[in-house]
């Protein structure tokens, strides 16, 4: 078997192996002297029929390809015979990096998930930070968030969160960054949202995924339409001038800091503004993100110190203090199960079958609602919330496809009629059946 090993946030060697068996991958991680755990997953053939078809084998061994690039990716290390192949990953930054740019491994923090009284301790401290008066919102863009790094020369890289470099993609950006009026020093590095902004300043993420999506030369050709120009918002400010500063300060002092150089619109070069901060209760910033269609926010502990968890470079975030919040809304939904087209519903919009554990039950269901003129329109797909039975049962239980009426939480939803290219729910959530309603229950007039 093929070992990788990378140092572990605590301090621990973890090890990875993998091995080809014919159609079978077998596959055994832990950590290096302790016990490990172990899969066999079977390889099927894929292309079937077609000119690029792959035996199970074939495919087997290009699986193996992958994977192994996703630890690479991550900062494992090939060893063999106790030692390791190539050079150790980057392990902070140095002159190479601020020379030549980011590592594939490099990883910054990200918030903590929206908590719940379920989750005792995150709850507790976020409750503290609110009550003490020490918490800092800012407002969750709905972009892409991307890294820019200023070079010791000068220079200006962009790399999507994923750590691939696209700064051929924004000329206008890189232009801005490096101007006089931006007053970035070289040894910078900032993380940021990118957005494109729709007539009432809120954030078309559809937009912004055409560009993110395109290769560099149609990425340009979309942003000469003014209004399609990628606007950056400057997150947070981890190196300045050489300074580490996310390791070394407050997230109230880096906030602060963050004001100084980006608050003042009129002050920043085009196409980047500075994070919007609320001083206002949070009941109050709650109101305005539901009442503007915002994503959501960004509490901050202006006490606590990002120190170790600001960055590192095994290719997965830490999460220091500061949390997620997203507004929450429920409606009711028509939920249709017909993946495989036998009762009408289209290719895509009839839900889909599960993978792995949930093979052979419902991975994926379709909602729907009937617009003001009664007709059942497509909404969204949900694959989230539903329990192992009620996935299995789904599969039994439709009459014609459609399965029932469910309540389905949601953080926010586009409309075709708005110009927003979907009638999609953001981040849909299957709460529990009613049973008390029908399908013609299900009425939306905005479709």
């Amino acid at each position: 078997m093929r070992e990788f090993r990378m140092q572990g946030s605590r301090g621990q060697t973890k090890t990875w192996r993998i091995a080809v068996k014919g159609d079978e991958l077998h596959t055994e991680w832990g950590v290096l002297g302790g016990r490990k755990q172990s899969t066999i997953d079977v390889i099927p053939a894929v292309f079937v029929g077609k000119s690029n078809e792959l035996s199970p084998e074939a495919n087997a061994i290009e699986e193996v390809k992958r994977r192994i690039k996703k630890k690479t990716d991550e900062g494992y290390v090939e060893y063999r015979d106790g030692s390791a192949v190539g050079a150790d990953p980057a392990s902070g930054f140095d002159d190479k990096i601020w020379a030549q740019g980011l590592p594939k491994q490099f990883c910054g923090y990200k918030p903590k998930p929206q908590p719940t009284e379920k989750d005792a301790k995150s709850w507790s401290q976020l409750q503290e930070t609110l009550e003490s008066g020490n918490a800092i919102i800012t407002v969750k863009e709905d972009g892409f968030k991307h890294w820019v790094l200023v070079t010791a020369t000068g220079g200006v890289k962009i790399y999507t969160s994923g750590m691939d470099e696209c700064t051929d993609k924004f000329p206008h950006l890189v232009q801005s960054f490096a101007s006089k009026t931006s007053a970035i020093p070289p040894r910078s590095l900032l993380c940021c949202e990118f957005t494109v902004r729709l007539g009432d300043n809120t954030c078309d993420r559809l937009a912004m995924q055409a560009i993110s999506n395109s290769l560099p030369q149609r990425a340009r050709s979309i942003q000469q339409d003014p209004t399609q120009k990628t606007i950056a918002t400057v997150l947070s400010v981890v190196f300045w001038d050489g300074t580490d500063v996310f390791s070394d300060f407050s997230f109230g002092q880096i906030i602060e800091f963050m004001e100084e150089q980006f608050g003042v619109p009129s002050r920043c070069p085009p196409y980047i503004r500075g994070m919007e901060v609320f001083y206002e209760p949070l009941d109050a910033a709650r109101d305005y993100v539901k009442r503007r269609g915002i994503e959501g926010l960004v509490i901050y502990d202006s006490r606590a110190r990002p120190g170790k968890r600001a960055y590192n470079f095994r290719g997965k975030p830490e999460r220091p203090q500061c949390w997620k919040w997203k507004p929450s809304f429920e409606d009711d939904f028509v939920v249709v199960f017909d993946p495989d087209g036998a009762h009408g519903f289209a290719k895509g919009e009839g839900g889909a079958w599960g993978r792995g554990k949930h093979r052979g039950a419902a991975g994926r269901i379709a909602l729907y609602q009937y617009d003001a003129e009664a007709f059942l329109v497509y909404c969204s797909g949900c694959g989230s919330g539903l329990t192992d039975e009620e996935r299995v049962a789904i599969t039994k239980g439709t009459k014609l496809g459609i399965c029932g009426v469910a309540e389905i939480k949601y953080t926010s939803r586009r409309y075709y009629k708005r110009g927003e290219g979907s009638n999609a729910l953001v981040e849909p959530i299957f709460v529990r059946w009613r049973h008390d309603k029908g399908a013609r229950d299900c009425v939306n007039p905005q479709l």
